[in-house]
């Protein structure tokens, strides 16, 4: 039996990984408990936090961002994206509009709103403030899976 630490048997290994995974989707399970599907990648996403914003930029995903709040204004490049409300009160049309197919909020958005924008069929990941190290590096993980592992 041929090993899988060879190259052709890493090879095939790694195609069925990427098809399981490219047909399947992939789960997250957000900061209040949520599980979250994603059938496919997040093309247009809208960040309702200063944090996740500055994040999506610094893991090279920040193309991927098509709005965000009126406090996100790191890096520069995010004083430039439509602004949907602030961290706690947004507009649910702009972001319709804007065809969002992720919002990224936390959880000092208000919960009726990110209920509401789910229910139109828009993906929602909620992060709790981060109380340690850990934490952080936990949501910077959960966004470079949700933003960089299907990167075309």
């Amino acid at each position: 039996m041929k090993s899988l630490t060879s190259s052709s048997g890493l090879s095939k290994a790694l195609l069925v990984a990427f098809l399981c995974l490219s047909s399947w989707g992939f789960l997250i399970r957000d900061d209040v408990g949520r599980q979250v599907h994603f059938d496919a990648p997040p093309k247009r996403v809208v960040s309702l936090a200063p944090s996740v914003t500055k994040a999506a930029f610094l893991l090279g995903a920040g193309d991927k961002l098509v709005g965000v709040t009126t406090f996100c204004t790191q890096p520069p490049e995010a004083r430039l994206l439509p602004k949907v409300g602030t961290v706690v009160d947004f507009n649910i049309e702009k972001i319709l509009k804007l065809k969002a197919d992720l919002v990224i909020g936390t959880t000092l958005a208000s919960r009726g709103l990110l209920r509401k924008v789910e229910s139109l069929g828009v993906k929602v990941l909620v992060f709790e403030a981060p109380k340690s190290f850990r934490e952080l590096c936990g949501q910077f993980m959960k966004l470079a899976r949700v933003c960089l592992l299907y990167t075309s």
